[in-house]
């Protein structure tokens, strides 16, 4: 379990963000270094691109209501 899923634990259940009553679903996007061509390689031109370890997680759980709640602990 890596720093992520552990902070979804914690906030998971007992009043917490997540419910314990259904799954919480986890994605990783992968950062991007883009050297040379942001906007080439939609026209067909060379590009110089690769994935870096720095990424952006996200946690989702479908909700009864209906309604999108979103919670960024970063942010004050």
């Amino acid at each position: 379990m890596n720093a992520f899923e552990r902070s979804v634990s914690g906030i998971r259940g007992q009043g917490g963000f997540f419910s314990s009553e259904a799954p919480v679903y986890i994605s990783r996007a992968p950062g991007r270094l883009d050297l040379m061509g942001g906007n080439v390689d939609y026209t067909g031109g060379l590009v110089f691109q690769s994935t870096i370890r720095e990424a952006t997680w996200a946690a989702a759980q479908r909700r009864s209501d209906r309604r999108i709640i979103f919670l960024n602990p970063q942010m004050k």
